[in-house]
């Protein structure tokens, strides 16, 4: 008999940006590597789109409930799934199969740029070590994440598995008619650098405000965009400064391909999708040496210390003023882009949970 494989695809990309799209793109990868026999179900609170090949399984549940607590592993147990994916670690803690459960990363957790106050990650720590113990695998994206969550729920005692992840196939090298539409639409100057993600501590945005401002490229005309969710226009923006934000995925491509560059100063990352998008669509990346960075970007990129803010000047100054070193970024970004595919992070995942269905759960309880 096949595996039964039933997804926890409740996230949007509304709502959940990160975990949405890889929910988006694995749903759409798994058909093309299941085994004969296999059936894949989506549990769904939407009427959002899915492969021919994926059932739907109706779970009127919002993430992140109370109710989710006694009704999801209901909803899991209608399913008759061998196994669920659930990819986000604050969920119900109880399944009523084994489950493989995806965790992005840690960062929550950190002291200095995780949740605020200090309980709040104390609560959290402690229901992600309860998720883990009553899940029979952990899948996550990368060996930094691999590395930071063995380091926060105990090294050795659970099955990890690193399936990565891709560009979204929407992401590629684009016309100039594509680029020029999103720069107007978005209204931005012909020389630009973009930052891509949500607004929170640990994408150290302000130490890239401030050294954008010292780089004296705001006087040269080039400009920055911040784009992601809480980064909505304000008035009183600095010089050369734009706030885009959540931008649409039809302007997405193009403001990523037009960019001088894609500059990335977190302080941690699970993975950090954006630097894989922008080199799929040709823009070089400049990103910190911190997290799963210079993991997903293999020498592509140029890498700085985001806590050294006259390093990342520096780093801004040389992108602008240097042509060659922005085409040998290009190209080597675009194959290292090439190198990662939805089909292989599907096949890695499947293989996870075809192993977890036949796995113990410790601690596990039948909802």
């Amino acid at each position: 008999m096949g595996l039964r494989l039933a997804i926890d695809a409740r996230y949007p990309r509304e709502s959940f940006p990160g975990i949405g799209r890889h929910l988006d793109n694995l749903l759409a990868a798994l058909p093309s590597v299941l085994e004969p026999g296999d059936q894949l179900l989506a549990l769904t609170l939407d009427d959002r789109r899915l492969p021919a090949a994926v059932q739907r399984l109706a779970a009127p549940l919002r993430p992140r409930s109370l109710a989710e607590q006694l009704c999801l592993p209901a909803v899991a147990r209608a399913s008759r799934a061998d196994v669920l994916l659930s990819p986000y670690a604050f969920t119900a803690l109880r399944a009523p199969c084994p489950r493989a459960l995806l965790v992005y990363d840690t960062i929550a957790l950190d002291e200095h740029h995780g949740l605020r106050p200090a309980w709040r990650r104390v609560v959290a720590r402690a229901w992600l070590r309860m998720a883990a113990g009553r899940s029979a695998t952990l899948i996550t994206l990368s060996e930094a994440a691999r590395g930071a969550l063995a380091a926060a729920i105990g090294a050795g005692k659970h099955s990890v598995t690193v399936t990565g992840s891709a560009p979204d196939p929407a992401f590629r090298p684009q016309p100039p008619a594509a680029v020029a539409e999103a720069r107007q639409a978005l209204g931005l100057p012909r020389e630009y650098f973009v930052h891509l993600g949500a607004n929170r501590p640990h994408k150290n945005v302000g130490a890239l405000l401030r050294a954008f401002a010292a780089s004296g490229l705001p006087a040269r005309g080039l400009g920055l965009a911040l784009a992601g969710p809480g980064h909505e226009p304000r008035r009183d923006e600095p010089p050369g400064v734009r706030r885009l934000g959540r931008v649409g995925d039809s302007l997405l491509p193009g403001l990523l391909a037009g960019a001088a560059a894609l500059v990335l100063p977190s302080l941690d990352e699970g993975f950090g999708l954006p630097a894989l998008e922008a080199m799929a669509c040709g823009s070089p990346v400049a990103a910190a040496s911190r997290g799963a960075l210079p993991e997903v970007l293999g020498g592509a990129g140029l890498l700085f210390d985001p806590l050294d803010e006259p390093q990342l000047a520096q780093a801004l100054q040389r992108l602008a003023d240097d042509g060659a070193l922005r085409a040998e970024l290009r190209a080597r970004g675009q194959a290292r882009a090439a190198s990662f595919s939805w089909p292989d992070v599907a096949a890695r995942t499947l293989a996870a949970c075809r192993a977890a269905a036949g796995r113990a759960t410790p601690g596990r309880r039948a909802a």
